[in-house]
């Protein structure tokens, strides 16, 4: 039964004793050298195999005396038809009865079959976006990509078989390898150092902050775990600028708030006075008022309404951005509640609105929402009366940014006003024909800004509007 086993198996096995002459063969070792069991039971081993890779056959004995292990060797044998052909070599002692060294085992593996596999798993890796490091349990690296080779600087010769601290920073040694031990012993697929920050380190010696992905892979060989490295300095780098965008921001928005309630406070006090006695003067006085008097109240009435919703506009508008902070946020989620909050209109008017896959974004929901909000209420309000509204919403990335587009098919908008309708207080059409406060826009602009991105238009009058603006990518988040 043991006999039939290693014959089946591919791998060539040999028994030999200390003084290397053969005393056993299997089928895959007699196939492998080209002689028959016969020919090759007494026959000295070096006779085919050369040493290689400085492991003398002296020092493979020596060492597997010692009981210490041995790494497969790679190197040439000879085979009947005097052909040389490259191997990996496996040794391992044989033991007596009582647990003495009385021989060595020779598992043989050509080369050509080993590399083949090796090839496929680094023909997948090769096509991972991420850096790519594959480990034994000893923490060994076994298998890296062109992607590892670029980010940290090193050739694959100088990784392959050194221990993965190599490219862990120095202060972090300690923690990495107490953790490496525990993920071993309960592998299963996850982030790495979830809550902490975590830097590799390139050849140079230079730190740089990486997100890290674990896979546990069962192999012949044991188990190996796979890390999808990713250099997130882009991102570190954009978060720290919308940080100080922000910290700009939040510094004009206090001078901007203090203005703000002021004109909301003591603007609003005398504009609530003038209401209210023009509404008494209308109550006690119509009857006493000619046509032309009852006019000039329901302009006074009309310029004060509006006056006052100017001012609560530059309040809302000053208001934008403070006491937030950044967020993960789903833009997909996002347009379904301001499609919920519009679909009154929505079904009022007929518009059809399209929305294509939304990204994650790093910023501020309440800020977003409203963004979108503005961007579809103009586009149902501009609609043209000849036709329902048709409005799409995408999204597409472009150099480290997502770049969106809200498009609609209404009445269009002038080239020469493509910037001027991004002012505050700036409006196209009279309020006869449109309501608004001609603030809307400007929100938008500064919500936009208030992410480090940009804003801007294309139209063309009787057929549409396209609106784009940039927000920086979360994942490079």
């Amino acid at each position: 039964m043991g006999q039939h086993i290693l014959d089946s198996t591919f791998d060539a096995i040999f028994g030999l004793n200390l003084a290397w002459e053969i005393n056993y063969c299997n089928k895959a070792g007699c196939d492998l050298l080209g002689y028959s069991a016969t020919e090759l039971i007494g026959r000295n081993y070096k006779e085919f195999f050369k040493d290689c890779e400085n492991q003398g056959f002296e020092n493979i004995v020596e060492t597997l005396l010692f009981n210490e292990s041995l790494k497969p060797i790679r190197t040439d044998y000879i085979n009947k038809e005097k052909k040389r052909r490259a191997a990996s070599i496996q040794y391992s002692p044989i033991k007596d009865q009582n647990g003495k060294i009385s021989g060595i085992s020779s598992i043989v593996r050509l080369v050509s079959q080993y590399e083949k596999a090796n090839s496929k798993a680094q023909a997948l890796l090769e096509t991972a976006p991420d850096a790519m490091v594959i480990v034994n349990k000893a923490g060994e690296i076994v298998l890296i990509n062109a992607q590892t080779e670029k980010l940290f600087g090193y050739k694959k010769e100088e990784l392959l078989g050194k221990e993965v601290e190599l490219l862990i920073p120095d202060k972090f040694l300690k923690y990495h390898r107490a953790n490496r031990s525990k993920y071993t012993s309960k592998p299963k697929t996850r982030n790495m150092g979830q809550g902490m920050e975590l830097y590799g380190k390139k050849k140079s010696g230079k730190n740089f902050p990486v997100e890290i992905s674990l896979s546990p892979l069962e192999t012949e060989e044991g188990m190996l775990v796979s890390a999808a490295i990713r250099d997130i300095t882009k991102r570190k780098k954009v978060e720290k600028e919308l940080e100080k965008y922000n910290q700009q921001l939040q510094n004009k928005n206090k001078e901007l708030e203090q203005f703000a309630y002021i004109a909301s406070h003591d603007l609003q006090e005398p504009l609530r006075n003038v209401l209210s006695f023009t509404g008494l003067l209308k109550e006690n006085y119509s009857t006493e008022l000619d046509e032309m008097g009852l006019k000039f109240m329901y302009f006074i009435t009309e310029a004060t309404t509006r006056m006052s919703l100017l001012i609560k506009g530059l309040l809302d508008y000053s208001r934008i951005g403070a006491n937030t902070k950044l967020e993960s946020v789903d833009c997909n989620v996002v347009l379904a509640m301001v499609q919920d909050d519009f679909d009154p209109l929505i079904k009022e008017t007929n518009a059809v609105i399209k929305v294509s896959e939304l990204p994650k974004i790093l910023g501020y929901e309440v800020e977003i929402k409203l963004l979108f909000q503005n961007l579809i209420g103009n586009a149902i309000k501009f609609r043209d009366p000849n036709r329902p509204a048709e409005i799409s919403v995408s999204a597409s990335k472009e150099e480290g940014d997502w770049k969106f587009c809200v498009s609609d098919n209404g009445i269009g908008i002038s080239p020469e006003y493509k910037e001027k309708i991004f002012i505050i207080y700036q409006r196209l059409h009279a309020g006869k024909d449109y309501e608004g406060t001609g603030i809307g826009l400007a929100h938008c602009r500064k919500i936009v800004d208030l992410h480090g991105g940009k804003i801007w238009m294309e139209s063309e009058l009787g057929k549409g509007s396209k609106f784009y603006f940039t927000i920086h990518e979360i994942t490079s988040a």
